[in-house]
């Protein structure tokens, strides 16, 4: 399943590249949670009257002949990645940039291709990171279960000599900064674009539903560092208000905008179609 989103931050063209859907309770989304608070916040966000939606994305940014990608998706045998470069004219080969916001393997899996699976897709892109994330999956055992998948998906890119691992904040590309979001993962970044007076803001999964921007403090069933993710959750809602920017966020069906909420403080206010200024 693909149903993309295309909008433009000054003169970038911003498309989101969906995968599919998933659902959730709210309890084993959000397991800190106050039952009755969760309860309350999540029944208006429910998709069934039982769990709440989530979906599976990337983005493609583009402008001229740049092209970057943020996030690979979950690859599999529905290429949507490829469809939606193909949709755009672009070939693997033509991506300059793959943006890693973190490791998980729904971020990770599209990097890969070939027959049998083990062949980098974007052959001549640069592929940026944090080091903190890419030692987290290479040089420890901090990652679990999915290690094994994760490492997978990453080794062909660090043999092929791909890898660009950033230590602190980084501009890749001119108006295309790279921000260390900790606490999902390690080394969880987000990608904040600005072009023409508009800014864009990346949010990876330092929110993985809408009901935590109106929640900070909840932590995701995934965060790795619960505290350290709900410091940088508040953190970026706070400027992705302040600067009124568009943001996109690995889970969240649409993009959109934080926007002031006269009970929670914050509110994720969703972009339509129509309106992609």
């Amino acid at each position: 399943m693909s149903t993309d989103f295309t909008f433009r931050t000054g003169d970038i063209e911003c498309t989101v590249v969906r995968y599919g859907e998933s659902a959730g309770p709210p309890a084993y989304l959000f397991p800190d949670a106050p039952a009755g608070e969760r309860d309350a916040a999540c029944a208006r966000h429910l998709i069934d009257g039982t769990n709440l939606g989530l979906v599976y994305s990337s983005l493609l940014l583009r402008r001229g002949e740049q092209v970057v990608v943020v996030d690979a998706g979950p690859g599999g045998s529905h290429d949507a990645l490829g469809d939606a470069l193909g949709a755009t004219g672009v070939e693997p080969d033509s991506v300059q940039h793959v943006i890693l916001s973190h490791a998980h393997p729904d971020h990770v899996g599209g990097l890969i291709a070939g027959r049998d699976k083990s062949q980098p897709r974007f052959s001549r892109a640069d592929h940026h990171l944090l080091t903190d994330e890419w030692n987290h999956w290479m040089e420890s055992d901090g990652g679990g279960p999915m290690t094994p998948q994760t490492r997978a998906f990453l080794e062909p890119i660090g043999a092929a000599g791909l890898v660009e691992a950033h230590d602190d904040e980084v501009e890749i590309l001119p108006g295309v900064v790279l921000v260390p979001t900790p606490g999902h993962t390690p080394g969880h970044l987000s990608v904040i674009v600005r072009d023409r007076g508009e800014t864009l803001v990346y949010l990876g999964d330092v929110v993985t539903h809408s009901v935590m921007v109106e929640h900070p403090g909840w932590y995701s069933v995934f965060d790795t560092i619960p505290n350290t993710a709900a410091s940088t959750r508040r953190r970026l809602i706070q400027t992705a208000e302040e600067t009124g920017a568009v943001v996109v966020a690995s889970h969240i069906p649409t993009p959109g905008r934080i926007v002031p909420d006269p009970e929670s403080g914050h509110a994720f206010a969703s972009l339509e179609p129509h309106n992609h200024g």
